[in-house]
């Protein structure tokens, strides 16, 4: 995808813990896309000796022209910067690299293996909604705000019999069972520990057919040949962390959704998903569908956080899908996926067309950049 713009601002700066100065420009749109805003601010990153920022501090007046397949979007912090998100040149991200330890290039060459797998066989998801199947089968019409505590506890209890049967990863919770809770929650919860048994298949298959993760598998996590048990496992631990985190940033919240953006250097995606509150109250959840203002909360929730439905019929048609968003700082659209089918898994085979199944049915829905459309409407 291809953009002429204007540049806004100018600031230069330096990555932390490298020696790499930096040029952060703020740019806005000069061609109207049908669906972007000519006033929003787009944040782009350079090298402050590459030909192009020089050019750029040369002649900061003139219109610039970016191929943004060279640019890689990341989540940013940078001090008098607005935007979340920037758009950096891959050259600078390579001389990054350069100026890191092998120990720290290969940390980050892990975690965005692992995120990519996860948006491959989505486990985070089935880890997730375990949360819900707790709550529905063992605190059905609780109050969650006087109940939050046991359920979660509860609910630790029963994905750590889930994780360690399936995956042999063992959890603090799992350690505090005694031999009878856990044949208790294995008779009760059995239908999701065979739900989970497929998730091994689909991580399989994904680190066979990506060169990355069998790299990994095999020299760092040094898996037997065809055998992927460590990688899987490091999958499993990421997922596990992933809806930790979530238990803790929403465990207040009285919100029906939450969400979260996921990088890996392939794709950005963002994830959309219930709050615990939500999971724990369903009859509030069920009294909104029945008046069909669910649509409206979601859209009221995502607006809150800086993300706009779209309305376009040609992209709508296109895609196949009405599910559009347009998020601050980020130049494609995001929207549904319905082709994907999650792997392997019996778990979370979704028709994403019905939004709210697969966010209450499963749990998540995750939403991708369309990079077709966007070079379409170029």
């Amino acid at each position: 995808m291809k953009i002429e713009c204007k540049i806004i601002e100018i600031m230069e700066d330096e990555i932390s813990g490298s020696k790499n100065q930096i040029l952060i420009t703020n740019i806005s749109i000069i061609k109207k896309q049908g669906y972007i805003n000519l006033s929003e601010k787009y944040t782009f990153v350079f090298s402050k000796y590459s030909n192009l920022a020089r050019e750029i501090s040369s002649h900061p007046t003139n219109n610039l022209y970016i191929d943004l397949n060279q640019y890689t979007l990341r989540k940013i912090n940078f001090q008098n910067v607005q935007n979340d998100f920037a758009y950096f040149h891959k050259s600078l991200l390579e001389n990054i690299n350069l100026s890191k330890s092998k120990q720290e290039v290969e940390k980050n060459n892990i975690a965005d293996s692992l995120n990519e797998c996860l948006f491959s066989c989505h486990l985070e998801m089935f880890i997730y909604y375990i949360y819900y199947i707790v709550a529905s089968r063992e605190f059905k019409n609780s109050n969650y705000i006087d109940n939050r505590k046991e359920i979660l506890r509860r609910y630790y209890d029963v994905i750590s019999v889930i994780l360690k049967i399936n995956f042999n990863v063992q959890s603090d919770s799992y350690k505090k069972l005694q031999e009878n809770e856990i044949e208790e929650i294995v008779e009760k919860y059995g239908d999701a520990i065979s739900y989970a048994e497929d998730f091994e298949k689909s991580i399989s298959y994904f680190v066979m057919s990506n060169p990355n993760a069998l790299e990994i598998s095999n020299n760092i996590y040094n898996d037997e040949k065809c055998f992927y048990f460590n990688y899987i496992q490091n999958t499993v631990k990421k997922a596990f962390e992933i809806c930790e985190k979530r238990f803790y940033l929403y465990k207040n919240s009285t919100d029906f959704f939450a969400h979260e953006f996921s990088f890996s250097n392939e794709r950005v995606e963002l994830k959309i998903f219930p709050t615990p509150y939500s999971f724990v109250e369903s009859e509030e959840v069920d009294e909104s569908f029945r008046k069909r203002e669910l649509e409206e909360k979601l859209i009221s929730y995502l607006e809150n956080n800086n993300i706009l439905k779209i309305n376009n019929d040609d992209v709508t048609d296109k895609l196949k899908t009405k599910w559009l968003f347009k998020t601050n700082g980020i130049i494609p659209l995001f929207y549904v996926d319905r082709r994907n089918l999650l792997g392997f898994c019996e778990f979370g085979q979704q028709n994403r067309s019905q939004i709210f199944d697969c966010l209450f049915g499963n749990g998540q829905v995750n939403l991708s950049i369309s990079e077709e459309i966007n070079v379409q409407s170029a």
